[in-house]
């Protein structure tokens, strides 16, 4: 059976209604969200500035169970204090200065990579054999960056509706990359990233795709599991990125 047919069938039903599978644990003293028993396939999911929600846990479940029970970790980067929801999109003043002012803090991106770093080292200790990292908006730009800084101890990162997306990190990517984009992420950004990708030497193993129907958040804390397009979209990204991570991982 092709790894394609593989990762189909192996996918279990999204569902609107649905409780969390992992329960939660220390890793370096950070608090994080826990699935999987196979230590030596191990990732690091890091999730949107609206940290931990059911949607979120799920897509980590079905990915975990799609790899043959891999261990996926979910820190809390934000110490279980997100932004909230609520003051989501920034359309006041308000707001703005709070989001900003998130981002200046506890979404500062040269601090959560030096924990990053942290994590990679102890779940290394810990049994991991091949290691890679996805993210969700503000998770997946912190996953790129560490697609640069830690590509000696990580095999692969994806990034499911990016914030942020820079051309200067797809020149410092030094592993392969799926990226995932939502019909509102600046496309010129998106496709001068790509571009740029496509001229490494480890392109072959890169996927992009754009869900031009899809908002962006469709796959964490701002997806609607209860609307069938985004149930329907949330399983095809999860049947790409299972594809990406298995074959990376068989490898």
């Amino acid at each position: 059976m092709s790894l394609s047919n593989t990762a189909c069938c192996s996918l279990l039903p999204v569902v609107s209604d649905y409780t969390p599978k992992g329960y939660m644990t220390k890793i370096s003293n950070i608090d994080a969200y826990v699935i999987g028993d196979n230590k030596e396939r191990t990732l690091i999911c890091i999730y949107d500035i609206f940290g931990y929600w059911p949607q979120t846990k799920q897509c980590a479940d079905l990915l975990s169970a799609g790899l043959g029970d891999a261990r996926i970790v979910m820190p809390d980067f934000f110490l279980g204090n997100p932004f909230p929801l609520e003051s989501f999109p920034p359309n006041t003043e308000e707001k703005r200065r709070a989001l900003k002012g998130f981002f200046n803090g506890p979404a500062n991106l040269e601090k959560n990579l030096e924990t990053v770093g942290i994590i990679i080292e102890n779940l290394k200790k810990d049994g991991a054999k091949s290691l890679a990292i996805f993210g969700f908006c503000w998770g997946g730009k912190l996953s790129v960056l560490s697609g640069g800084c830690y590509s000696d101890k990580i095999n692969s990162v994806a990034m499911i509706h990016p914030a942020m997306v820079d051309s200067n990190d797809a020149d410092n990517l030094k592993v392969p990359i799926c990226n995932i984009i939502s019909k509102d992420e600046p496309l010129d950004d998106c496709n001068t990233f790509e571009e740029i990708i496509r001229t490494k030497p480890f392109s072959k193993d890169c996927i992009f795709k754009t869900f031009s129907t899809m908002h962006h958040g469709f796959m964490a804390a701002r997806s609607d599991l209860t609307n069938s397009e985004n149930v329907e979209k949330f399983r095809e990204e999860l049947k790409h990125k299972n594809i990406y991570f298995l074959r990376l991982f068989t490898s």
